[in-house]
């Protein structure tokens, strides 16, 4: 994936810059750890931006002597440890005025990973799941088998294919869902099979800022329709690739922002029907006559060359509809969390990312206990951003910060700059539901280089890393 970069005083693209639950409910921002190298900077950066902080720190005496004082205005601090239950009461007393979380800790010599990382985040998070819950809703709960009957085939059968599916509920123990399934074959000249649900009358979703999916697919490549028009062959796709998962495993949760649902038709990028009437390219949600699913081979107007036809399988629990809002837990974690699950193959093809000493020595097995507190994280409901940093340091020069995806990049950050970016995006609505690493080059950024937290992908939960 190529760098994404946030220019020093540039202009972002399309920044999505509003405020986050702890302003708009007059509540604080929570910093755990905030007496440490980088929690106090955190701290700093809020105050400088006239947000009300409680600090969550292990030792008083430490706190004083990094500045953390309980006369600094709009600031409360607040002390324990994890080991002895301590902090998690403390945590505990203030947790009605709290709006937002910044985690900032970290291990130490007394407090190995596997407490602070893992079990601490999992901890807190929990606390938290019901007050900082996002907002989302359901337009199909498949746990119902009645919302199955409302879709139907449209295979490629219509033009003259034999492809076929069905959809239909299903139940394995105590699941009940709907399982999409089919063949798609290149015979007559087809190569889709699809379902789809007329709604009547038509939905307005223009309140909510993209689908969410529960789904158990097979490995495969699927696309998302919607149609707000009535025309029969036109609608608006988006692509999304499942994890292979076999019944009873766990369920992916995948959304899907409407910003990614282009204008198709047959396959085709669409601008304007055959009368020469204009398709607005942004989907505006607010008639929705049908959504449904496809398996098809077509994509940019031509059969893909890579499309494998046969068998499918897309289970399908719920289809819903959330809203996109400024994070309110943002877990400060390190890059590299993912390498010691990579396969040989993508240790070789990213051997500079592999052969670093953190990824070689793995103390303590900071890095899967800090991924695994990251999964709590992301199942818990609360909206997050995860901010995978590589070598934070105070000696890396002012520069340009770069945010990737994948988990590959190899380089430093200077404190004050991961300070500012945790800040920023706790207020940024793009950051949403997203995991990202960062570090800074001192090289800048051309203008046309510069992009925003909403070009990045967003999560899918439950997903093990690759």
């Amino acid at each position: 994936m190529a760098f994404l970069g946030l220019g020093c005083g540039a202009q972002r693209s399309r920044r999505w810059s509003v405020r986050c639950l702890a302003e708009e409910r007059n509540k604080s921002v929570l910093v755990v750890g905030a007496s440490g190298k980088l929690g106090r900077l955190v701290v700093a950066e809020l105050l400088q931006r006239k947000m009300s902080v409680i600090g969550l720190a292990r030792d008083p005496g430490r706190a004083k002597e990094v500045g953390l004082s309980e006369d600094r205005e709009g600031l409360d601090m607040r002390f324990g440890t994890f080991e002895d239950g301590s902090a998690v009461e403390a945590v505990d007393a203030v947790k009605e005025d709290v709006g937002a979380v910044i985690w900032a800790a970290g291990p130490s010599r007394t407090s190995p990973s596997a407490i602070i990382d893992n079990q601490a985040v999992t901890e807190v998070a929990g606390m938290f799941k019901d007050l900082l819950a996002g907002r989302d809703d359901f337009l199909f709960d498949f746990e119902r088998s009645s919302s199955v009957e409302s879709f139907r085939p449209v295979d490629d059968v219509v033009m003259g294919g034999v492809s076929r599916s069905t959809i239909q509920s299903t139940s394995e123990g105590n699941e009940q869902y709907a399982r999409f399934k089919g063949n798609v074959s290149f015979d007559n000249d087809g190569g889709f099979c699809a379902i789809r649900n007329d709604l009547s009358p038509p939905i307005d979703l223009s309140k909510w800022s993209g689908i969410v999916l529960q789904v158990r697919g097979d490995g495969k490549r699927y696309k998302m329709s919607i149609k707000v028009d009535e025309e029969m062959e036109f609608n608006y796709q988006a692509k999304f690739t499942t994890s292979a998962r076999s019944t009873g495993q766990p369920w992916e949760t995948l959304r899907i922002p409407f910003s990614r649902f282009m204008p198709m038709k047959r396959g085709r990028l669409q601008l304007s029907s055959p009368a020469e009437r204009l398709f607005n390219v942004n989907l505006d949600p607010s008639k929705v006559v049908s959504v449904g699913f496809l398996r098809s081979s077509i994509e940019g107007g031509s059969r893909n060359p890579e499309f494998e036809t046969g068998p499918f399988r897309l289970d399908v629990r719920k289809i819903g509809i959330y809203k996109a809002v400024p994070p309110r837990f943002v877990l400060l974690s390190s890059a590299a969390v993912t390498r010691p699950f990579w396969s040989k193959e993508k240790k070789a093809q990213y051997a500079s990312s592999y052969d670093i000493p953190i990824v070689q020595l793995n103390p303590g097995n900071v890095l899967v206990e800090k991924f695994n507190g990251e999964q709590q994280v992301r199942k818990s409901g609360i909206p997050y951003a995860i901010i995978r940093y590589t070598g934070l340091n105070d000696d890396q020069p002012d520069g340009s910060v770069i945010l990737d995806q994948g988990d590959t990049l190899v380089g430093r950050i200077n404190r004050k700059d991961g300070a500012k970016l945790a800040v920023d995006v706790l207020m940024d609505g793009d950051a949403y539901y997203k995991t990202f690493e960062t570090m800074t080059i001192t090289k800048p950024l051309r203008a046309s280089s510069v992009q925003s937290l909403g070009l990045l992908s967003l999560d899918v939960v439950d997903t093990a890393p690759s």
